[in-house]
């Protein structure tokens, strides 16, 4: 099984008010104050991982309603053995 941590840092000179992980073009976890920290890092859980590639972003938003998406990562994941055929 695939489990990977996505760590993204959040800095805002408001708090913050939500941050939602982006996986592959959709919406997956959302995290809030507590759970959620300003001006430090913090981190989205992924497991079961498909082979293939993926791509995630993350967007915050503030207690105004201003919304900020970073660049868009990818990375692929590649559990299969290599064959040899001599």
């Amino acid at each position: 099984m695939i489990f990977v941590n996505f760590t993204f840092y959040v800095s805002d000179q408001n708090d913050i008010q939500n941050c939602t992980f982006i996986w592959d073009d959709g919406l997956n976890q959302t995290l809030v104050p507590p759970t959620l920290t300003n001006n430090a890092n913090n981190t989205f859980n992924l497991s079961n991982i498909a082979n293939g590639v993926h791509n995630w972003t993350v967007n915050c938003t503030d207690i105004f309603d201003r919304t900020t998406t970073a660049d868009n990562r990818n990375f692929t994941v590649d559990t299969l053995q290599p064959f040899v055929n001599l």
